[in-house]
């Protein structure tokens, strides 16, 4: 139950990364259901938090942060 709850998650909110993985298979017909998915999901405003997250990542790397060990 949780690995389809936690599917049915990464589906909703991380539809745009869901495009460039299932370009992976080479399926025309997945390709484009990940395409239409990810654009009903833009639709909604879900994609939002996804490429907010994204970007500020962007700027802190583009500020020189590079992560690093916490120890």
């Amino acid at each position: 139950l949780m690995c389809v709850i936690g599917t049915l998650v990464l589906g909703v909110f991380a539809s745009r990364d869901l495009v460039t993985w299932t370009q992976r298979f080479e399926n025309a017909r997945l390709n484009h259901f990940a395409e239409e998915w990810d654009g009903w999901m833009a639709g909604v405003g879900l994609v939002r938090p996804h490429e907010t997250l994204r970007s500020a990542v962007a700027r802190l790397v583009g500020m020189g942060w590079e992560g690093g060990s916490l120890d």
